[in-house]
C-alpha cells in the first residue's frame, strides 16, 4: 500500500480491534544485521492476533517494511 493508504488500513484495524495488550514473543535482527523483527500476540477486544513487523533500514532511514496481523 502507499502510505496514505496502510495508515487508513492500520487505523480502521485498531478502531475495530481496540487494543488491551501486546507481548513480544521474538525480536532480533536479519542475518546482515541491518534489518529488524518482531514478532508479537496481541490482545484485543475481539481477539487475539499474531503480530509481524518487518523494518527495512537504508542508510540511516528506518521504514516499516511489513506489518502483519492474523487472527489466532
Amino acid at each position: 500500500y502507499p502510505k496514505a493508504k496502510a495508515t487508513d488500513v492500520v487505523r480502521g484495524f485498531f478502531a475495530s480491534n481496540k487494543p488491551k495488550s501486546l507481548n513480544q514473543m521474538h525480536k532480533g535482527n536479519s542475518r546482515e544485521n541491518s534489518d529488524q523483527y518482531y514478532i508479537g500476540n496481541l490482545v484485543s477486544s475481539t481477539g487475539n492476533f499474531r503480530v509481524y513487523l518487518y523494518l527495512k533500514t537504508t542508510g540511516t532511514s528506518v521504514a516499516i517494511q511489513e506489518l502483519r496481523f492474523d487472527k489466532e
